[in-house]
């Protein structure tokens, strides 16, 4: 039996609320959202070739919620939404949907 495939695993982050968003870019590249475990960071990890460049997106103004999704626009580039949560979850939670779109990413 031949081996037709292979897989490479690559830690980007620990835990977090959200699971990550993967996507497969027109270059093929993979591009992976994610919220920093450590740091309140929406971030974008770039993969290809068994490595991956990671990219501090945007901050979150309260912390990471459960609310996380990518989809890749017209020109290709990633659209990155998310829940940015103070974490609360009696009556005095605020919660606000976030979108943005990174534009320092090499093409």
């Amino acid at each position: 039996m031949s081996n037709c495939a292979q897989h490479v695993t690559v830690t980007l982050s620990g835990e977090s609320y959200a699971p990550p968003v993967p996507v497969i870019d027109r270059a093929g590249r993979v591009l992976v959202a994610y919220q920093d475990a450590d740091r309140p960071y929406v971030m974008l990890a770039t993969c290809a070739d068994g490595h991956c460049f990671r990219t501090a997106v945007t901050g979150m103004r309260n912390g990471p919620g459960d609310g996380l999704a990518m989809t890749l626009d017209r020109a290709g580039r990633p659209v990155i939404v998310w829940t940015d949560d103070n974490g609360s979850y009696f009556s005095d939670s605020e919660w606000s949907l976030m979108a943005t779109t990174p534009l320092n990413l090499t093409p």
